[in-house]
């Protein structure tokens, strides 16, 4: 028969009230109490032990009730001794403001994250959560716009007066299913952004084109402490000077993140000496309007912009043709910028934009241009214009380059070129593949994207074999192939889009695949 040496519901003498202690989790016990919960910790697992060894297979389904009890046992002990009773307020809150992130408040559920989730567990942990206020000064409001509008408002501000003034982030996004409903996006501006602008450190608000309009015409709050602005909005066009306005007294903004469909007709006041990341990939702007607002951000370091010729440049001092000669236009140094990446939607006369540029410490460029525009956006004469910018280690050409364009910017280009990626330009020449291989040309590099023909990837696949520490990977009209060094040797596989035609190399021997 089975047995045990004890019965699981026996009750042992204790120093401590154990449901009373498990009722509150902020309870501590003493050290004798401790001791003891932890000896009784110790028989019932030593009883769960013996019970598991004990019980015949046979007989397991009929136990398993008085298995469960035996568990749960252990566990209320072991909850009792848990570590985080011992643990003083202060390392508390040091490990809550860890652990929290951000903080999200939905309309119709708001204990979802940290630090709501921390009310649940005690009064202790409540106290704590609800008196730190730097656990309530990252917060994300997501507004739905119903008719409980000032529920929700004064709901927002209580979480924002628990901050207590302090330097926060505040990250609003207006529900895309309520955008068109009862109270504008521009009340809660007013109430909860406008009233706490002086201490901003971060503000991010997505939210429809018409409400940001109705935002942009307010007057611009003073926004001492803002450093980082996030715009999002795909509905409709406009005008950056909104933006300008409102955002205006923001002496210290480094970053500014717009994915705004913008159109370009403004003075191009841009107020922000202090920028040094701008990323505006929508913003669709003529190259004279790109080169003003780069003039007034001398200590910019990263930049994403886009262009389009369809967008009318205009100036309150002067409106350039298009048609002045590029060396009468006063060049722009930008001394700090290492990374330009520009997306050309439209836009045959980039080289106004390209020209002027003087970037002593670029080191990555990246020219992205749309796979159907006609005329294609590459010029000749961007060759010499990237060729002095001789720190450049990066590359990325996304755009249509003959073949005797590319031969002469390798040629020309620094030799401190650590990745070159030119995937829809023309096949490189058998010579100038020749000279790579040799480490002539660009000697450090280590990373190569470009065209292949399925029927001449012999000079390639030498130039590959010869230099070793390069990654190379090709790009052809019906297939993709990438190196990679195993053991020594290098394996090739192209893969093609069509299964005629498929090749497949293994150590620099091509044959048909499965021949």
């Amino acid at each position: 028969m089975m047995r045990t040496n004890s019965e699981p519901n026996s009750i042992e003498p204790r120093l401590f009230d154990l449901p009373n202690v498990l009722g509150h989790n902020d309870w501590s016990l003493s050290d004798a109490a401790e001791l003891e919960a932890q000896h009784l910790l110790a028989t019932a697992q030593h009883r769960l032990a013996l019970f598991e060894a004990e019980t015949p297979p046979n007989l397991a389904g009929n136990a398993e009730m008085r298995r469960a009890v035996l568990t749960e046992k252990a566990q209320l002990y072991r909850t009792a001794i848990a570590p985080h009773r011992k643990l003083p307020n202060e390392i508390l809150t040091e490990i809550f403001f860890a652990a929290s992130g951000k903080v999200t408040v939905p309309v119709a559920n708001i204990d979802t994250e940290p630090p709501w989730t921390l009310f649940r567990v005690c009064k202790r942990w409540r106290e704590i959560a609800s008196t730190t206020p730097k656990l309530w000064t990252h917060i994300r409001l997501f507004y739905e716009g119903k008719r409980q509008d000032d529920r929700w408002l004064k709901m927002s501000k209580t979480v924002l007066a628990r901050s207590e003034g302090k330097p926060m982030t505040l990250r609003i996004t207006r529900e895309r299913s309520h955008r068109t409903r009862h109270t504008p996006l521009a009340k809660v501006f007013r109430e909860i952004v406008i009233t706490n602008a002086h201490r901003l450190q971060e503000f991010r608000i997505d939210a429809s084109g018409q409400e940001l309009i109705d935002i942009f015409n307010m007057a611009s709050p003073e926004w001492a402490s803002l450093r980082h602005l996030v715009l999002r909005c795909s509905t409709k066009n406009m005008a950056p000077s909104g933006i300008v306005r409102v955002f205006e007294n923001a002496p210290h903004l480094h970053t500014l993140k717009s994915y705004l469909k913008m159109f370009s007709g403004f003075g191009y006041h841009f107020p922000w000496a202090h920028i040094t990341k701008l990323d505006m990939p929508y913003s669709k702007l003529h190259p004279y309007a790109a080169l003003e607002i780069l003039r007034q951000c001398p200590n910019i370091e990263t930049c994403l912009l886009s262009f389009s010729d369809d967008m009318i440049y205009s100036s309150h001092n002067h409106i350039p043709s298009t048609n002045s000669p590029r060396e009468n236009q006063p060049p722009i140094t930008l001394p700090a910028l290492k990374l330009l990446d520009v997306n050309i939607y439209k836009c045959s006369n980039f080289i106004l934009f390209l020209g002027p540029l003087v970037l002593p410490q670029l080191t990555t460029l990246s020219i992205d241009g749309e796979t159907v525009m006609v005329p294609d956006p590459w010029n000749p004469e961007y060759i010499p214009i990237i060729a002095r910018f001789e720190r450049l280690e990066k590359i990325s050409l996304n755009i249509s380059v003959p073949s005797v364009d590319i031969d002469a910017l390798i040629k020309q280009i620094t030799p401190l070129l650590t990745e070159f990626s030119i995937p829809r330009g023309d096949v490189l020449s058998i010579s100038t593949l020749s000279s790579i291989a040799s480490g002539e040309l660009l000697p450090n590099l280590k990373k190569l994207h470009c065209m292949i023909t399925d029927d001449t990837p012999g000079a390639h696949l030498d130039m590959v074999e010869r230099r070793e520490t390069i990654e190379a990977s090709f790009q052809c009209t019906n297939s993709e192939a990438t190196f990679r060094r195993e053991g020594g040797e290098y394996e090739v596989r192209f893969k093609a889009l069509e299964e005629s035609g498929r090749l497949s190399c293994y150590s620099g021997h091509w044959r048909k695949a499965g021949g």
